[in-house]
């Protein structure tokens, strides 16, 4: 079974040195911004916001990589951050995706 990091700081290169998970689902938090995750699993790699406010768990799909990279994950991430604090609605806005064939 592969040793997943629970924190580090997520670039593009330490990304892809990540081997997928074989069985379930393994999630890594940026060591920069706690509430920046990727969640890697059998075949990608996905960017979300978990953050807990006022109780309630947050938690928002910013997208696959590398449609989108770490920088704008953080990006992403400190945007819809503000947003809840402010108590602003968060809009889920489908990420863009790979195409397919």
């Amino acid at each position: 079974m592969t040793q997943f990091p629970l924190k580090a700081t997520l670039t593009d290169a330490a990304i892809e040195a990540l081997p997928p998970v074989l069985d379930g689902r393994a999630c890594v938090r940026d060591a920069r911004l706690s509430q920046l995750t990727l969640m890697v699993g059998p075949r990608s790699k996905t960017f979300y916001l978990h953050a807990t406010l006022h109780r309630r768990t947050h938690r928002v799909r910013l997208g696959p990589w590398p449609i989108v990279t770490a920088d704008d994950a953080r990006d992403q991430c400190l945007a819809t951050l503000r947003r809840l604090y402010k108590g602003e609605p968060v809009k889920l806005v489908k990420p863009t995706t790979a195409p397919t064939l």
